[in-house]
């Protein structure tokens, strides 16, 4: 009886494409025709009127086992990382690493020269303060911040402007430092109607108006605050019931000035004393500099393992500002150019995409699944670029997702996700570990809830690589 309901739970899933399939034991599924994949997309009420596309190749052959609208421009929302990470890889190889110096000139001024860091942290910038204080300075004028090395372009084109006080969504430029965000921590207070207490690290960062109050235990929560457009001053509005605690992230308003603040505190911790201010200029490297100390990041492939299996927008923006780098007395670039360069080796053709950041924020982009399977199969022998990719059911934005599939651990791909759009595209490895198959898997349009998004792509795969799997 159970394999009487396993076979007829199979007749309205999926296989497709007309290739040859080897005889099976009657154990294993077959595996399903384009029609069927389809009508599983379309008993969806998530996706009626919605656009999808997909596409899945055997990696051994190159066949194309199944496809529907794979010429069809949609948003990639963030698979747009796919591509650049593959640019990344190729452009500034597996091994490559940021650099951040700081000058201490003979006039006492410190110059900060940032070069795109995404992962530029407090702790680095310590030790520069640190080198500065061992090199017997005690005072210091001016902190001079130098952003020349890459596009100092805040943010992207397209990206919706009420996402600026989001934290998935901070300054770019050459200089940040902890991705440019702070932590906002919103303590009740112990007895009600008086302002709750508000704390923001690291501190002198923001200034603070604080217009909330303290509700009783079985109070409304209405919390909210904002980060007024331009400015580090943060708003906290709204009623916060007893004994409640909220944390979240801010970004700042500017990379760069913060970079500064945040090594200036560093410096007076080390008894070094700033008397001067904080101050952009473009500075060329003086050869008259007392001394010059520099800190790095690590190298590109760990990177990149941060970028995709967190969906970091702001390393994929960086990256691909790093990418149009400046380069002797050349002026820097957007990246895109380069980008663009290098995408067209893998197989996507100019003027037949749109790319116009590197995190996929942008409703701008528009990418097929034929070109993320290009990018793809390009590089589906880049062991830096793969380790990268989530793992179903592992980690990554997979981690809570395919936990009792039989494509756990087998799946490597990208997640995206975006108001009406999910896409998903990857790997799925034989058992020996070595990526069989490659697939992207696209829907805008939807107007239902992202999890029914995300449960169809779950089903989708399962569907069609169970099959392939035990074939």
């Amino acid at each position: 009886m159970k394999a009487i309901l396993f076979l007829c739970l199979l007749t309205f899933l999926v296989v497709g494409g007309n290739h040859p399939c080897p005889l099976v034991s009657p154990a294993a599924a077959a595996p399903l025709s384009m029609d069927e994949v389809a009508r599983i997309v379309a008993s969806r009420p998530a996706l009626q009127g919605c656009g999808w596309s997909l596409l899945v190749c055997d990696l051994t052959d190159g066949h194309v086992l199944y496809a529907h609208d794979p010429q069809r421009l949609l948003l990639p929302a963030s698979n747009m990382k796919l591509l650049t990470a593959a640019a990344a890889l190729r452009s500034l190889g597996a091994d490559y690493r940021y650099t951040t110096a700081l000058e201490y000139r003979a006039n006492e001024t410190l110059v900060l020269v940032g070069s795109g860091d995404p992962a530029l942290s407090t702790s680095q910038l310590d030790e520069l303060a640190t080198a500065v204080s061992q090199h017997g300075v005690t005072t210091v004028g001016d902190i001079v911040v130098d952003e020349s090395h890459i596009d100092n372009t805040r943010f992207g084109p397209g990206w919706a402007w009420d996402d600026e006080i989001e934290a998935f969504n901070p300054p770019l430029g050459a200089l940040g430092v902890d991705e440019n965000v702070v932590t906002v921590c919103v303590s009740a207070a112990l007895v009600p109607f008086v302002a709750p207490r508000v704390q923001v690290a690291p501190d002198g960062v923001f200034t603070l108006r604080n217009d909330a109050a303290t509700a009783l235990p079985d109070g409304a929560d209405s919390l909210d605050w904002t980060r007024l457009e331009g400015r580090n001053e943060l708003v906290v509005r709204g009623v916060l019931p007893m004994p409640s605690e909220v944390r979240s992230c801010v970004p700042v308003a500017d990379g760069a000035t913060y970079a500064a603040t945040v090594l200036r505190d560093a410096l007076r911790r080390h008894h070094v004393t700033v008397t001067g201010t904080v101050r952009r200029q473009e500075v060329a490297y003086a050869q008259a500099a007392r001394f010059r100390v520099c800190v790095q990041s690590a190298p590109l492939r760990a990177l990149l393992v941060h970028m995709m299996k967190r969906s970091d927008n702001y390393y994929a923006e960086q990256l691909l500002r790093t990418l149009g780098r400046r380069q002797n007395d050349a002026a820097p670039t957007s990246g895109l150019a380069v980008a663009s360069a290098l995408l067209a080796q893998m197989g996507l053709g100019a003027g037949t995409y749109t790319q116009v950041d590197g995190s996929g924020l942008s409703r701008y982009n528009l990418v097929t699944v034929s070109h993320l399977v290009s990018v793809l199969r390009a590089m589906v022998n880049d062991r830096d670029f793969v380790a990268a990719l989530d793992v179903a059911g592992v980690d990554g934005t997979l981690v809570g997702r395919f936990t009792k599939s039989p494509l756990r651990g087998r799946l490597r791909a990208k997640t995206g996700t975006m108001g009406g759009v999910s896409a998903l595209s990857g790997y799925v490895c034989d058992d020996r570990g070595k990526p069989r198959w490659v697939f992207s898997f696209i829907i805008n349009g939807a107007l239902g809830p992202g999890e029914d998004l995300k449960t169809l792509e779950e089903d989708l795969m399962n569907a069609i690589f169970t099959p392939l799997m035990t074939h």
